[in-house]
C-alpha cells in the first residue's frame, strides 16, 4: 500500500503492521448462522438422498423440488450469495493507525482514508508529534 511505504521510507525505525478489524457484536454471529446454513444446504443438495435414507425418513416434498430438481443452481446459490452476504457482513473497511496508543488515522471516524496529499502530510506530522517525540 502506497501509505505503509511512504511511511517506512520516510521514517526506517517504525514497523508498519496490518491487522483485521473485528466486526461489531451482531455482525459476527450473523455471519456464522449464515455460514452454517451454507452448509446445512450444501449438504443437502449433494448428500441429501443419503441423509434422509441414513435417518429412514422419506423424502420430504420441499428436498424433491428444491434439492433434488435445482441441485446446480441451489449449490451456486448457495455459495455465491451466501459468500457476499458473509463477506459483507464481516467486512468493516476499517484503516486505522495507532502509534503509542493514539489513534493517529481512523477511516471509521473520518470516513475516508488517508489517500490526498493533504491527509498525507497531516498523517506525517502526527507520525512525528506522537510516535517520534516518545522515542
Amino acid at each position: 500500500m502506497k501509505i505503509r511505504g511512504r511511511i517506512e521510507a520516510s521514517y526506517p525505525g517504525i514497523t508498519v503492521e496490518g491487522s483485521n478489524h473485528p466486526p461489531a457484536f451482531p455482525r459476527t454471529e450473523i455471519a456464522t448462522f449464515l455460514r452454517g446454513m451454507q452448509f446445512t444446504v450444501l449438504a443437502l443438495a449433494l448428500f441429501g438422498d443419503s441423509i434422509f435414507s441414513f435417518l429412514n425418513v422419506p423424502l420430504p416434498q420441499f428436498y424433491i423440488s428444491l434439492f433434488r430438481e435445482n441441485k446446480i443452481p441451489v449449490i451456486l446459490g448457495s455459495l455465491f450469495v451466501g459468500n457476499a452476504l458473509i463477506s459483507n457482513l464481516t467486512s468493516t473497511g476499517a484503516f486505522e493507525i495507532v502509534c503509542n496508543n493514539q489513534v493517529l488515522w481512523s477511516k471509521l471516524q473520518s470516513g475516508k482514508a488517508p489517500n490526498t496529499p493533504q491527509a498525507l502530510t497531516h498523517l506525517i506530522s502526527r507520525i512525528r508529534e506522537v510516535c517520534l517525540a516518545t522515542g
